[in-house]
């Protein structure tokens, strides 16, 4: 039943419904963490970052196949991985803090 459009009978589920969700991590600006009310509606599975350089070819490769014919994958994994290095070690933003990057970004 849809509560929000002042339904009052039920709808059955099937018995072999379920539903998926994913969400990246509310680190970037203007991105919030679900509120616990709906958090707790779910089982979370937290997936580190790549930073092995075959995952990240692989991945890099699965995301661009469809998008031209011969990817640039290496190109984009080494600058990837040339940018998390500064991120980490030289780059600061307007905070003085360690600026969040990842492949997502």
């Amino acid at each position: 039943c849809l509560t929000e459009r002042g339904d009052i009978q039920n709808i059955p589920r099937h018995p072999n419904f379920r539903l998926f969700a994913c969400m990246n991590p509310a680190t970037d600006v203007g991105k919030h963490n679900l509120p616990f009310s709906m958090r707790n509606r779910f089982t979370e599975f937290y997936v580190d970052e790549l930073t092995n350089k075959d995952d990240l070819h692989n991945f890099v490769y699965q995301y661009m196949k469809n998008a031209m014919p011969s990817p640039p994958v290496e190109s984009i994994v080494t600058f990837y991985q040339q940018a998390r290095q500064y991120a980490d070690t030289r780059l600061f933003d307007s905070g003085n803090q360690k600026p969040h990057y990842s492949l997502r970004s």
